[in-house]
């Protein structure tokens, strides 16, 4: 039996043999003691990226003094993200894939680091990252039982190379909205959560104390509606018409999210600024993405 000396792993084997009259014989062997990795960590076990962002990924191996820490890397998805042999990560395209360390002393360990790259619906209006279909935009005025009256009731919205700007303001009972809407229907089930970043710069209350609001959300159809000879609609215009939803009513810049981690089918995603009843609702969206 061979004691590990200070982590050592080879040592020199001397052996004399001596006897009287004859010379001493020295026979020297060096032996190698395979060390095994026993353990392997990743430094990140989640990453959310942008398409064309880069990361290292570094690994730990245990014991520190295995013979063999070289490692193999795989992704389970090419096409959303890459892996070198150093453990360099490159985003490709939206969606989620699973990188692989592996060790290849022959112990079979591995761990694991899921990356998710983001998918835009809009971001600041560069169209190079909005999604194929980009952003289709709704005025919407909910009449009188008459489908007649519009008065007080107005809805407008502009598209730029900074923002999506809305304006919408109800008339007592009924309500206005701008509505964003992405073109197509989007698969959301490689991700779970929905973000926007809003700047809503005027939210009025109305005669019961409702404050108006920008929601955003998903919806299997364009969530507005088609016939606006409707009645019941007060105070949440077109909500019974969208899958999830999540919604602010506080001023300023802020970014907020909807938990989408349940849904497993192509949605349309959208966007409302609502002035209901008889108040404004104004504001401006920066971005809007999944991840």
């Amino acid at each position: 039996t061979i004691p590990k000396v200070n982590g050592a792993t080879t040592y020199t084997i001397v052996v004399k043999a001596t006897k009287a009259g004859y010379a001493t014989k020295t026979l020297t062997k060096n032996i190698t003691i395979k060390i095994p990795c026993e353990g392997i960590t990743l430094d990140k076990t989640t990453l959310t990226m942008n398409t064309g962002e880069k990361t290292i990924i570094t690994p730990t191996i245990t014991p520190s003094n295995a013979n063999n820490k070289n490692i193999r890397w795989e992704s389970s998805d090419t096409s959303i993200a890459t892996v070198s042999s150093t453990g360099e990560v490159t985003a490709v395209g939206s969606g989620k894939a699973t990188i692989t360390a592996k060790t290849t002393d022959g112990s079979n360990l591995s761990a694991t680091c899921t990356v998710t790259v983001r998918l835009y619906i809009y971001n600041y209006g560069d169209e190079n990252t909005t999604i194929t279909g980009g952003i289709t935009a709704y005025t919407e005025l909910i009449y009188c039982n008459d489908g007649t009256s519009t008065n007080g009731k107005s809805a407008s919205y502009t598209k730029n190379s900074t923002n999506l700007y809305g304006t919408a303001t109800g008339s007592h009972p009924f309500g206005s909205s701008v509505y964003f809407v992405s073109g197509n229907k989007i698969d959301v089930s490689d991700f779970s959560t929905l973000k926007i970043i809003v700047n809503p710069t005027r939210f009025d209350k109305d005669w019961k104390g409702n404050t108006s609001s920008i929601r955003f959300g998903i919806s299997t159809s364009d969530p507005h509606y088609t016939n606006n000879n409707l009645w019941n609609d007060e105070p949440r215009p077109a909500l019974n018409m969208v899958t999830a939803y999540n919604y602010t009513s506080t001023l300023g810049q802020q970014t907020v999210s909807l938990d989408v981690s349940n849904y497993n089918d192509k949605y349309k995603i959208y966007v409302q600024i609502a002035g209901e009843c008889a108040v404004t609702a104004t504001g401006s969206i920066y971005a809007l993405w999944l991840e």
